[in-house]
């Protein structure tokens, strides 16, 4: 529904999660609780000016008692630490509830935190195009959003978010995946992967379906843990209820007799294969270089 009068403009899509409500003569912009706040950017692009926006609840109704609601002045929100905007409040008209409410946007913006989730997540979304300084990424963000988010700042939410944001992500691969049909097809490959965090030693175990390139699991574990029994309980409870005929890995003498508890086939690798191979040419072809340096000199 689109309707026009003289001093408003009401735009209601039920279809759409979001009301819209301009007053042209208080120059305000009203909002449902269930709009997310970053609309405010575009309101504010396509008004060419700032406007005041009001949040309003999404059911002027009592959390209490069920009664109607009377508005009773707003509250000052700072969005994103650079837009004023306003929460409204409201008082039960049941004088023995009494209750007081506002707008409430928790959904958009955790407590005791001024800027949107979206905004929040920017660095990790940046992160999955390729690789930005922190300085880099807050330029970036502020040239889309307009919202200046400090480098400081930046890192302390990309740090504190990635756990979450990474479980989200899985969650919608998970579902794509579900939705397309994309499932093992029983040949894996397996490896490990040294790594130092600061002086210590660790393994970073993967199996991933060699079908689809798709990572069933990966696990950190200290060097001092890691051993054919460790190797053996990731791939039991990695492969757990899956279809499996053969596991594809480099040469290790460990593999052979792990795999077979699994009731799989023992592939080596054929990368590593060539690699092993590769390792005897080179002596070889350092030792016939430096016969011809030596001769070259002798001449």
């Amino acid at each position: 529904m689109i309707a026009l009068n003289k001093s408003s403009l009401l735009i209601d899509y039920d279809d759409l999660p979001f009301k819209f409500f301009f007053d042209s003569e208080t120059n305000t912009v009203y909002l449902n609780e269930d709009t997310t706040p970053d609309l405010v950017i575009l309101v504010d692009y396509h008004m060419k000016k700032k406007c005041k926006v009001v949040y309003l609840k999404s059911l002027e109704k009592c959390p209490i008692c069920d009664s109607d609601l009377n508005k009773n002045g707003t509250n000052k929100f700072l969005l994103n630490k650079d837009r004023i905007i306003r929460k409204q409040k409201y008082v039960c008209k049941n004088k023995k509830c009494n209750k007081h409410s506002q707008a409430c946007l928790k959904k958009f913006i955790d407590k005791h935190c001024n800027y949107t989730k979206d905004i929040r997540e920017s660095g990790l979304n940046i992160s999955l195009i390729g690789y930005l300084s922190y300085e880099k990424m807050s330029d970036l963000i502020e040239f889309i959003t307009g919202t200046k988010i400090p480098r400081s700042t930046l890192h302390y939410h990309v740090k504190g978010l990635s756990g979450e944001y990474l479980d989200k992500k899985e969650k919608e691969i998970a579902m794509m995946m579900e939705k397309l049909g994309i499932e093992p097809q029983g040949v894996y490959h397996y490896d490990e992967q040294v790594l130092w965090v600061n002086t210590d030693i660790k393994l970073r175990m993967t199996i991933i379906d060699a079908e689809n390139n798709m990572v069933i699991n990966d696990e950190v574990v200290d060097g001092e843990n890691f051993n054919k029994y460790t190797i053996k309980k990731f791939l039991n409870d990695s492969l757990k209820g899956l279809k499996i005929e053969a596991i594809i890995t480099d040469g290790h003498r460990a593999y052979p007799s792990i795999i077979e508890t699994l009731g799989a086939i023992h592939q080596k690798c054929v990368f590593h294969k060539m690699q092993t191979l590769m390792k005897h040419v080179y002596k070889t072809m350092r030792k016939l270089n430096n016969k011809i340096t030596r001769c070259e000199n002798d001449i």
